[in-house]
């Protein structure tokens, strides 16, 4: 998730990290990075994420809906 989120040329319109893993909170951050190329977020059954992280990260992207 890092990884993807500090590369900004690849302008990514749509993720979908459904089921994974290693989706944790620190991820959260790096995912809130990502930049306004991103309109589509999928982290359902990321079960080590809370509510209240997909609240703060539906705060630092607004624009972008994320399905969780």
């Amino acid at each position: 998730v890092a990884t993807l989120a500090s590369a900004k040329h690849l302008k990514l319109r749509v993720l979908s990290l459904s089921g994974c893993s290693k989706v944790t909170p620190k991820s959260v951050s790096f995912l809130g990075n990502m930049g306004q190329s991103l309109e589509g977020l999928n982290l359902q059954f990321c079960n080590m994420i809370g509510n209240h992280n997909i609240a703060s990260l539906e705060k630092q992207l607004w624009w972008c809906d994320i399905l969780a």
